[in-house]
């Protein structure tokens, strides 16, 4: 069956979204209702699939024919005949929620309307709209062309055939999807956002300088960034509105260090210059460990995700070499449980979860 899916939103996130849909064959609608705002989203796509072909990963054919599949529009009622539309605009409550609005006014029934909200609750931006049952979060990672995850996540009334055709039109432009609950920060950003947290709090506390922390980091999980390189790529303040958002939605635990509020207010990225000190490693790594496996272990617990759906989440989105299931298996559930107490020992607001414990009195590994 073909499909023709509409994807809102012509920017960064957006764009590569059309590209990746039109490249496996899928007819799209290029949406921005803002003038002049489509033309050059569509202009960004153009002259990405150009150099894409300059370097020999695409031929001119597949450029021409992705090209012929999208067709910008700037209106919302372009969309109407669409079975699907992906809305990837500003991660702003209030900016989705009018979008979501007038899609609803304009998409009959049949139409699924995603969100790709990397913080927000689905059920919220789906209580605007006619039909909420059609409402489904479809979270992507950057860079949406190449990353193959991309996490759904169903409100407690999204129907079955929305999540179904959700799953189906993931799968049919190469994406691997995790089906994860309507929780804060789902599953990757939920381990993500405690790892660049702790990793400034070990900075104040002192167990290690920048690039210590960062080497260590990347050394533990098989990563080519440690959290304050890639703080500096992604935007340092963006690091803080994530963190007070899970912040309030949880505890302290997750919430916005003094440090990180400080480098944001003197308009600083971090200083990732320095000497490495491996002597420090094991220290760094215990606990970035006991954070990371202590929260996955947590949202299991509380059902947001299963086991192997947490692995390949944190696997694709982040690029771990393992997955922290996996992790726990390797150091052994019981050491992983050791880390994560001292971690709670030292960190209000955070418990240590009962299914930790439960592994470990098993004296067996996590099935992954």
């Amino acid at each position: 069956m073909s499909y023709k899916i509409g994807v809102l939103g012509t920017g960064v996130m957006g764009g590569g979204i059309a590209r990746a849909l039109a490249q496996s064959g899928i007819d799209v609608l290029f949406c921005n209702v803002r003038p002049g705002s489509v033309e050059r989203g569509y202009a960004k796509v153009e002259a990405a699939l150009r150099k894409s072909a300059e370097r020999g990963f695409i031929t001119q054919e597949q450029l021409d024919a992705t090209l012929s599949r999208i067709t910008p529009v700037n209106t919302y009622e372009a969309l109407a005949g669409t079975d699907m539309v992906i809305e990837a605009i500003y991660e702003e409550r209030d900016v989705k929620e009018e979008s979501f609005r007038a899609l609803g006014g304009v998409c009959p029934e049949k139409t699924v309307l995603a969100t790709n909200t990397s913080s927000l609750y689905v059920r919220d931006i789906a209580a605007v709209t006619r039909f909420p049952e059609r409402v489904i979060g479809t979270h992507y990672f950057f860079p949406s062309d190449r990353n193959k995850l991309v996490e759904i996540i169903p409100h407690a009334g999204t129907s079955d055939a929305a999540l179904a055709l959700a799953r189906e039109i993931a799968a049919l432009h190469g994406k691997t999807a995790i089906t994860v609950s309507d929780s804060p920060g789902f599953v990757v950003n939920r381990i993500f956002i405690p790892y660049y947290v702790h990793s400034i709090r070990m900075l104040e506390r002192g167990l290690g300088n920048i690039p210590t922390i960062d080497a260590a980091e990347k050394k533990a999980f098989g990563i080519p960034m440690g959290a304050f390189e890639v703080m500096n790529v992604t935007g340092v303040p963006i690091a803080a509105h994530s963190a007070d958002t899970l912040g309030v939605e949880f505890s302290e635990f997750y919430s916005t260090p003094a440090l990180l509020r400080k480098t944001i207010d003197e308009g600083r990225e971090w200083d990732l210059a320095g000497d490495i000190d491996e002597s420090k490693f094991p220290a760094i790594t215990d606990y970035i460990c006991g954070v990371t496996l202590g929260v996955a272990a947590q949202l299991v617990g509380s059902g947001v995700a299963n086991v192997r759906d947490t692995d390949l989440g944190v696997e694709l989105g982040l690029r771990w070499r393992v997955g922290p299931f996996k992790l726990i298996n390797e150091l052994g559930v019981k050491r992983a449980l050791e880390l994560v107490e001292a971690v709670s020992a030292a960190n209000a607001g955070f418990d240590v979860p009962e299914l930790l414990k439960t592994q470990a009195a098993s004296g067996k590994p996590f099935d992954v």
